[in-house]
């Protein structure tokens, strides 16, 4: 007997379903797709246990006939193409009729559906693949899909599913995508009953930024529409004066479709060159019109990867677009009176340096305050460490970036965000390690609006984050409280990095699979956001305090918590080598 045998149709079903249905969030994107393709004006999706109980998207699309109900559980049947040619213009978002076929196969499904024209509806149950009942019942035009225990029979597959709370977050992106650029359609998203998304209807695309992002984000966002040939970009996209530390906020469509494209991230990435520093990215959400013949979406069961036939022309129109429309605005951030008064305050303070080689040392006596001029090489005297016998000389800041010093054999140039950092994060180390982190209640919290998508990751931190000193409340909805910062960040680190913070910490990938970060993860990223940055004008008193911390409170001073140096020497000899002298 040979070893080749045809498999049943049963492991067949299961291993197509595998390639379409890989979490939850797979069955919403195709449920959502369905309804849109159906002309939908409302879309709402509720989820019980993060999609692993119970997923239930009602729509009030053009609904289905009985028979048509019948026959959508087949694989490869679907209304949306009819021909080879049909491929090579696709025009909706479904097209493969794998969908419905692929989720009954692995769940137990329910259908609810009618037509417009029918005055009766049709229900239909499939369990696993295996059609249950079908009977006639009285419900509104449209179509509703409710898909429990999903992977119920394929355990292995529900062994690899995370916590409800991530996959739930994978849910909610999909829906957050969707709900941008479909304006004419309502979504609305609940989990366990409760209310996460909802997004009404509109004729702008800003405004339904501000039922996601909020108000904050939706006001600093530019529209975006250039038009080249036979292709369109259009959408909005952040002033630099909004960014994120992640691209979770960069969503591109093409088409109408949901697609994660290297090229587009490169030419957005382009188009904000020199607008934004490295490791910044916008919030960003275009859409690509494009001749259907010139894109290629059947790659992969999932439609998530496409391929075009001219990618410079698309590269170019992105980039430009973005960069045109970015051209045209008013671009430079206004500063608010209370940061004018910071800056004012600083000069003055800048003023009372009187020269490189003196520093200001008040005392305090028997008589009262004593203010005395002493050298810089008295107080740089660092004797504990053998490489730095020798007093420096500090010289000054280079592009408010670098602080120069000097002894009698080596120039340093230190960079004062990477050395602040280190000091900070050993402080806070220190602090962690013996229970006795010093929290700063915030005169006026902080309101802080996270993606939809990570709020049930945040509300998982809550607790964890009060041991380093951070406190967080759920308001509702997308909305987060900040009560209370480590006062070692309190007059340094501003809401944005605030929000940059935890940004960074919800695109952890121990976060987004629902385990609580290391603590050392924590802390480098509270060091980062205390430290100096760079661009900021220091006294000398201030780069003397600097120096000084570095080599006398840390115990590694020359590299910062992620690795990068935080000195460097450059020998008197080497500088004689250079300009050709003996």
């Amino acid at each position: 007997m040979g070893r080749i045998i045809k498999l049943s149709e049963d492991v067949i079903k299961k291993i197509a379903a595998g390639e379409v249905v890989e979490r939850p969030a797979s069955v919403v994107k195709e449920l959502i797709e369905n309804s849109i393709d159906a002309s939908a004006t409302a879309i709402y999706i509720d989820v019980l246990g993060g999609g692993l109980k119970q997923i239930k998207v009602v729509d009030n699309g053009i609904g289905m006939t009985k028979e048509d109900a019948l026959l959508s559980f087949e694989r490869y049947t679907t209304s949306k193409i009819k021909s080879t040619e049909d491929l090579y213009r696709i025009t909706t978002l479904g097209f493969r009729g794998e969908a419905l076929a692929s989720i009954a196969a692995v769940s137990r499904l329910t259908i609810i559906t009618r037509t417009k024209e029918e005055k009766i509806g049709t229900k239909v149950i499939v369990e696993g693949g295996v059609l249950k009942k079908v009977e006639p019942i009285g419900c509104k035009p449209g179509t509703t899909i409710i898909v429990k225990d999903l992977f119920f029979n394929v355990p292995v597959r529900r062994k690899f599913l995370k916590s409800p709370s991530t996959e739930f977050g994978h849910i909610a992106d999909i829906v957050t995508k969707y709900s941008f650029l479909y304006l004419n359609i309502h979504f609305k998203l609940t989990h366990n009953g409760r209310l996460i998304i909802s997004s009404p209807a509109s004729k702008s695309l800003i405004d339904k930024v501000s039922f996601i992002y909020g108000n904050d984000i939706a006001l600093n966002m530019i529209n975006v529409d250039e038009k080249k040939e036979r292709l369109r970009v259009w959408g909005v996209t952040s002033k630099p004066s909004i960014s994120r530390a992640t691209r979770d906020y960069i969503i591109t469509f093409v088409n109408g479709r949901y697609v994660a494209n290297a090229l587009l991230y490169r030419a957005i990435d382009e188009a904000y060159f020199t607008l934004l520093p490295e490791g910044r990215y916008p919030i960003t959400i275009i859409n690509i019109e494009i001749p259907p013949e010139d894109v290629d979406v059947n790659i992969h069961p999932t439609k998530r990867e496409i391929r075009f036939h001219n990618p410079d022309i698309v590269y170019n129109i992105v980039k430009d677009g973005i960069r045109n429309c970015l051209l045209r605005e008013k671009l430079q951030p206004e500063i608010s009176e209370k940061q004018l008064h910071a800056v004012e305050a600083q000069q003055i303070e800048v003023r009372k340096v009187k020269s490189p080689k003196e520093i200001i040392d008040t005392t305090i006596t028997e008589k009262g305050v004593q203010t005395t001029l002493v050298d810089i090489h008295d107080f740089l005297k660092v004797e504990h460490m053998p490489k730095f016998e020798t007093p420096w000389r500090i010289l000054g800041q280079v592009a408010n970036v670098f602080i120069i010093a000097t002894d009698d054999d080596s120039i340093y140039i230190i960079d004062q965000h990477a050395a602040h950092e280190r000091i900070q994060f050993e402080k806070f180390c220190k602090e962690y390690k013996e229970n006795r982190i010093k929290s700063q209640e915030l005169l006026e919290p902080y309101m802080i609006d996270v993606a939809p998508q990570k709020i049930e990751l945040l509300k998982n931190l809550l607790d964890y984050l009060k041991t380093f000193g951070i406190d967080i409340d759920y308001f509702g909805g997308n909305t987060f409280i900040v009560r209370s910062v480590p006062v070692i960040i309190k007059e340094i680190a501003t809401k944005d990095e605030i929000k940059d913070f935890i940004d960074e910490l919800l695109s952890l990938e121990d976060v987004k699979v629902g385990r609580l970060p290391k603590e050392k993860e924590i802390i480098s990223m509270i060091a980062c956001k205390s430290a100096i940055k760079a661009g900021e004008p220091l006294t000398m008193e201030k780069m003397r305090k600097i120096i000084y911390e570095l080599f006398s409170l840390t115990e590694n001073p020359f590299t910062c918590p992620h690795g990068r140096p935080t000195v460097i020497e450059i020998k008197k000899k080497k500088l004689y080598r250079l300009f050709k002298r003996s």
